[in-house]
């Protein structure tokens, strides 16, 4: 397992004082991870790219209001093009429930992001509909839950490296965990 550093670097990290493409790396990694699984070069080259297409950008502001306790807009521009801010806001006023309304953003984004991949997953029978619901709904729930948890633990003391020391730096070893762990469902699965 290791998406839990993976996602750390994907968010910027920097190996040896170089900023290398991580979330190009961890694409070409993860589509590996699942060649090795089915041994379709084509449906791997698939998972590679639609986490690359689902990592991209659109989640910023709602990780700062998150990780920050707040302290940022709620409402943002940076994602209008998705569609997430609209349902969101359909379902949970911005200007009444600020926070709730965020995390609602999150976890869309989450399910965005990995939803897609999960459904190949579970069509090439690699996983059961159980294992499907319950990894969207890790993936998906557990994003705002990530960069929470990590305000929560950050008020305890950083962990004393400059590239875990904030609470968004922090969340994606959160949100990296719960990657690693639906990686674990899906083995599982294969048993």
């Amino acid at each position: 397992m290791m998406f839990f550093i993976l996602n750390r670097l994907r968010g910027g990290g920097l190996v040896f004082g170089y900023d290398l493409p991580w979330v190009h790396i961890n694409s070409v990694i993860l589509a590996v991870m699942f060649y090795l699984l089915d041994g379709n070069i084509y449906y791997s080259a698939l998972i590679g790219l639609l986490y690359l297409v689902g990592e991209s950008y659109g989640w910023g502001v709602w990780i700062g209001i998150i990780a920050y306790d707040g302290k940022h807009n709620y409402l943002d521009k940076e994602a209008s093009k998705t569609g997430i801010t609209e349902i969101a806001n359909f379902f949970i006023n911005p200007y009444k429930y600020g926070w709730m309304n965020v995390a609602l953003k999150l976890s869309l984004r989450g399910i965005y992001w990995f939803a897609p991949l999960l459904l190949v997953v579970f069509f090439r029978e690699h996983i059961d509909v159980v294992t499907l619901v319950a990894s969207i709904g890790i993936l998906g729930f557990g994003f705002p839950l990530a960069f929470t948890f990590a305000y929560m633990t950050s008020k305890y003391g950083d962990m004393n490296r400059k590239d875990f020391d904030t609470p968004w730096e922090q969340g994606e070893v959160w949100y990296g965990a719960m990657q690693d762990f639906v990686i674990l469902l899906i083995i599982l699965n294969q048993i």
